[in-house]
């Protein structure tokens, strides 16, 4: 019936996650937490909420050039840098073109945004996420903490913008999305 694919042309951003789900395993009872409906603390928080915002303020604060790697290849100026380009697409600087892949679909969408856990070294950024070349720390850092500001103080548009795996997501998807990316990163530095 059709062909198969051939070998390096399928862009998987998170890879088992679509093998996970399309086998049926949707969220595994073990990501559940009863009293907040399935959803982490991490999952449910956004950058829009000023407590939010302040806790990962003051963690990218102690984020230092000697902060550890704990997975993945980026050291922490490419982190901050890949941060800063990330909400440099939501507030609409960087421009997305097109959504690529299965998660720009409803469902999946917010099954990526909202509740299931993200890989660990696995995931491989979209190229409009990595487009700016990291400086140092401190100038890395004060960029990101701006656009953290800028974010969260920008009134939610009409039409946000297009994200490049996830598509047309709405406001609470953006600040959803964008604690969420910056906590992972965070994480992977100890912070």
């Amino acid at each position: 019936m059709g062909s198969a694919r051939p070998a390096g042309r399928h862009f998987q951003p998170f890879p088992g996650v679509w093998e996970a789900i399309a086998g049926g395993v949707i969220c595994p009872a073990k990501y559940l937490i009863p009293e907040t409906n399935g959803l982490t603390d991490a999952q449910m928080r956004s950058i829009q909420d000023p407590m939010a915002r302040r806790d990962i303020v003051a963690r990218v604060e102690r984020v230092s050039s000697d902060s550890e790697r704990q997975w993945g290849q980026m050291d922490v100026s490419q982190m901050l840098a890949h941060a800063a380009d990330q909400l440099r697409i939501a507030v609409g600087d960087i421009n997305v073109d097109r959504a690529r892949g299965p998660f720009q679909f409803a469902p999946m969408r917010y099954l990526m945004v909202h509740v299931l856990p993200w890989p660990k070294g696995k995931a491989q950024a979209p190229h409009e996420a990595l487009t700016t070349a990291p400086t140092d720390v401190e100038e890395d850092r004060a960029t990101l903490l701006s656009l953290i500001d800028r974010f969260a103080t920008t009134p939610p548009s009409d039409a946000p913008p297009l994200h490049p795996l996830f598509g047309r997501m709405t406001a609470r998807d953006w600040g959803v999305f964008s604690y969420r990316h910056l906590d992972h990163h965070l994480r992977q530095f100890s912070a």
